[in-house]
């Protein structure tokens, strides 16, 4: 059979709009103008001279979604005096953005403005979250953390702010009434030992100059450790 040509036509709402003819050497064609992330329908049919024939069967096609930066990802965090373990989850890909590749911790004060160099992280085939230890912590007691993630489209949305103290614990003093405490007050580290005691009634406790106990009860002692102890009813 000798034709012309062909004839595309766009289906719109039951509808049929020729778009175009072409010279039957022309096997395919391309249409502009279209939206991102929208289905179109085509038919398509040969023509000659005389006449045209039979439509081809409804071709549905959608364009892509338009791809964008990526969204917040998740963090967590957990710290200690001296470090902090970021976890960096990606962001969700529902939205139709691509993955990300990289994404940079942010180490921040409470007001959100960035007190350190920022730390990269690679999350090429990572599916789940990714830990990465920050031990270059600023002088501050409370350090914040938050992270933004990137793909080809560009740096997205930063996660929410992750706040860590972390200020050393302060030392307790030794008691004067605390007989555990007296009795370790030489440098001696502290013996792992319990006490049980019966009705008890303290009447003085001075270890570090005479390493006598007066007291009235009943005591036993459990421990690993030995030391002297003098007990006077």
């Amino acid at each position: 059979m000798w034709i012309s040509g062909y004839e595309l036509q766009r289906v719109q709402n039951g509808n049929n709009e020729v778009i175009d003819r072409v010279d039957a050497s022309q096997t395919s064609y391309s249409l502009t103008g279209l939206n991102n992330g929208e289905e179109y329908s085509f038919q398509v049919r040969a023509y000659d001279d005389g006449r045209a024939y039979t439509l081809s069967d409804i071709d549905d096609m959608s364009t892509d979604k338009p791809s964008s930066a990526p969204g917040p990802p998740g963090i967590d965090t957990d710290c200690t005096p001296d470090s902090c373990s970021v976890g960096v989850s990606p962001p969700s890909t529902d939205d139709g953005s691509e993955p990300a590749d990289t994404c940079f911790i942010i180490t921040e004060d409470l007001d959100g403005n960035e007190i350190a160099d920022r730390v990269e992280v690679s999350l090429e085939d990572a599916e789940e979250t990714v830990s990465q230890l920050i031990n270059d912590l600023p002088d501050t007691d409370i350090v914040c953390f938050s992270i933004r993630c990137q793909n080809s489209q560009g740096i997205g949305q930063p996660s929410s702010q992750s706040c860590e103290n972390i200020s050393p614990e302060e030392e307790e003093e030794c008691d004067p009434d605390d007989a555990v405490c007296l009795l370790c007050s030489e440098g001696d580290e502290e013996p792992d030992f319990d006490f049980m005691f019966e009705q008890t009634t303290f009447q003085r406790i001075d270890p570090i100059s005479e390493p006598t106990v007066e007291v009235q009860f009943e005591i036993v002692i459990q421990s690993d450790a030995s030391f002297p102890i003098d007990t006077r009813a």
